[in-house]
């Protein structure tokens, strides 16, 4: 009866582990996915920074902190990325950087500020589920 139990958690956790990856493949050249990957730890980045000046009650240094990311993303993003990438992609983003153009405007509103970070990791999530890097 044991090896029964055990083939049988074998064979669910090998259906677990082996099931196919659904996700759509997005192809870039080596530039293009360096920009991404190194652009999303950067994002990752800044909600943490904007995490922290909310527990230290400083939300007026949020909209500096976006502008940093924003910045640094025009000086590195490779011209015509964005053609690289899948229609669904860019509406994720474009819908990201709206959030992002938000915690651009000056505010002490913190609520309105968690608000947005909370849109915005939606939208990492989602990306995640539904697109990787073909390496």
């Amino acid at each position: 009866m044991i090896r029964l139990y055990f083939c049988l958690l074998t064979a669910l956790l090998f259906t677990a582990y082996t099931q196919a990856d659904d996700r759509l493949m997005v192809e870039l050249n080596g530039k293009q996915q360096e920009f991404v990957l190194n652009h999303m730890k950067s994002m990752l980045e800044t909600i943490g920074a904007i995490q922290q000046h909310l527990a230290r009650d400083n939300p007026e240094q949020v909209a500096e902190r976006v502008k940093e990311l924003k910045a640094h993303e025009r000086a590195v993003k490779p011209k015509g990325i964005g053609k690289s990438f899948p229609p669904g992609f860019r509406a994720m983003s474009k819908t990201m950087n709206q959030h992002w153009k938000v915690l651009l405007q000056p505010t002490t509103n913190e609520k309105k500020i968690q608000q947005e970070l909370h849109l915005i990791l939606n939208q990492c999530n989602a990306c995640h589920r539904s697109y990787q890097l073909k390496r």
